[in-house]
């Protein structure tokens, strides 16, 4: 998977919120709000290829957290990545 080119996480206050900036996004303006966790995952990966895996891993090392939980965590976020088309495979 990669993300899609043309989104910016920017923090506004305690905020994470994922911009639409580039001209060939489908979106412009805040798309979404990003947890902490969430922020940090997308932030590791923007404009590098990426599993899964890697992102339950990055969880693993970031948060004390099971294997199960962040795995679980993972496919909701991808899920719902995928879904807001920010995204590919």
């Amino acid at each position: 998977m990669r993300t899609i080119e043309g989104y910016e996480l920017r923090a506004l206050g305690s905020q994470n919120l994922l911009v639409g900036v580039g001209a060939n996004v489908a979106h412009s303006g805040v798309l979404r709000k990003m947890n902490e966790s969430a922020a940090y995952l997308w932030k590791s990966v923007v404009g590098k290829d990426f599993t899964e895996d890697m992102l339950v891993d990055l969880l693993l090392a970031e948060y004390d957290v099971s294997r199960e939980d962040a795995t679980e965590a993972v496919k909701d976020l991808i899920k719902d990545w995928k879904a807001e088309n920010i995204i590919e495979e």
